[in-house]
């Protein structure tokens, strides 16, 4: 008999393991997938080592693969890790937020504040304005009083400096008037001129009655008095003899005239010179004044610059402002659309950390694992959760 063939177990079909092998495939892909939200969770945290991060990345879909009743010790210690990892990038996002919302405050306090100094700014700045216009027109009026101060300093100087041909001038009228008096007006009054000489007469008697209109002669007196002048003595009568008194009476009240201005000539020069000193003090009054006056110009032009300057560094810091403004205003948006995000990816993370998988992997598929006991941890699984607890611990101080 010859020797039996040795069995050999069969194989199932070719195309039942390819559709299987394909399912697993699909199956991990999936998974992976609802692991996707973990991973940017845990890229995104901070104050983790490269290597705790690479291992927390590595055993992730390991420890969330089983249903939550299915896990054992270590994986539920892991889940437990990831639950404060993911709770410390939600914590850093919310930190961020509360920031960003503080920053955007204090930039709009200062926004605020900027555009109180603009406005505080431009009322000092027209407060200023008005001010050196008054100290402006309080210069133009002293600098005109000093004007007319001069100009009566310069009158009053001229008039002593006149005062002695003036007194010449008067002594020569007094005399010219006395001497018509002794002579031309008693001559023409006594009638002592021949009548053979009448052009002479009437030449005489033009001259007094010029004389007489330059001193106070009365319109009505200027036609008649010639006329009584030409009358002999004997035949003037009472009208003509007035005219003629009257004309005398009015030269010799001018020559006692010019006598008295003679008799106080001392007093005028007293007075007049008393006129040039007050005339000095009241210039040098006026002068002092107009030289605080253009001081005090001088300085309200120096505030008006400045305050101008003031203005348009409060309106610069202003403008400056807006952008900063709008900067912090963007990160505030920033930071509440990435807490959004990773809420959204923490949500996630909590279903799967409840639910586990949303779809059965190959192996649960063909044969549902029973639960087991809890296994003690490995000494190298014990040192992976206290590197993990270590670096999150890190983290939140």
């Amino acid at each position: 008999m010859g020797k039996r063939a040795a069995s050999t177990p069969a194989s199932p079909p070719k195309g039942k393991v390819a559709r299987k092998f394909q399912d697993a495939i699909e199956v991990e892909d999936c998974f992976l997938d609802q692991c996707a939200p973990l991973f940017e969770l845990i890229s995104q945290t901070s104050g983790l080592s490269a290597a705790c991060r690479d291992m927390l990345l590595a055993m992730s879909p390991h420890c969330l693969r089983s249903a939550k009743d299915h896990r054992h010790a270590y994986q539920t210690t892991m889940v437990e890790v990831l639950c404060k990892v993911v709770a410390g990038v939600e914590l850093e996002h919310t930190t961020a937020l509360q920031a960003a919302g503080a920053e955007v405050t204090e930039v709009d306090s200062q926004k605020k504040a900027a555009a109180s100094a603009v406005v505080a700014s431009q009322e000092a700045a027209d407060s200023a304005v008005q001010e050196r216009d008054l100290k402006d027109a309080a210069c133009k009026s002293a600098t005109q009083a000093a004007t007319e101060d001069h100009t009566v300093l310069a009158a009053a100087e001229k008039s002593v400096v006149t005062l002695d041909l003036e007194r010449a001038e008067i002594e020569t009228g007094k005399t010219e008037h006395a001497d018509l008096i002794a002579g031309t007006w008693a001559a023409l009054k006594a009638g002592a001129i021949p009548g053979q000489k009448w052009r002479e007469r009437a030449k005489l008697i033009a001259g007094v009655v010029e004389t007489l209109e330059k001193i106070g002669l009365e319109a009505s007196l200027q036609s008649g008095l010639p006329v009584a002048l030409k009358a002999k003595p004997g035949e003037r009568g009472k009208f003509a003899e007035h005219a003629i008194d009257f004309a005398e009476a009015i030269l010799v009240k001018h020559v006692a005239a010019l006598d008295q201005k003679l008799g106080g000539m001392e007093a005028e020069a007293g007075n007049r010179a008393k006129a040039v000193a007050d005339a000095e003090a009241a210039l040098t009054a006026a002068t002092q004044n107009q030289s605080g006056s253009e001081s005090a110009l001088i300085e309200a032009e120096s505030l008006v610059s400045a305050k101008n300057k003031e203005m348009t560094a409060t309106q610069k810091a202003e403008r400056a402002m807006e952008p900063k403004f709008k900067q912090v205003s963007a990160s505030l948006e920033q930071a509440k659309g990435n807490l959004q995000g990773v809420q959204v990816l923490a949500a996630k993370f909590a279903l799967l950390c409840e639910e586990g998988p949303a779809k059965k992997t190959l192996a649960q598929e063909a044969s549902p694992p029973a639960l087991q006991p809890e296994a003690p941890l490995s000494p190298k699984a014990e040192v992976a959760v206290s590197i993990s607890e270590g670096q999150m611990a890190e983290a939140g101080a």
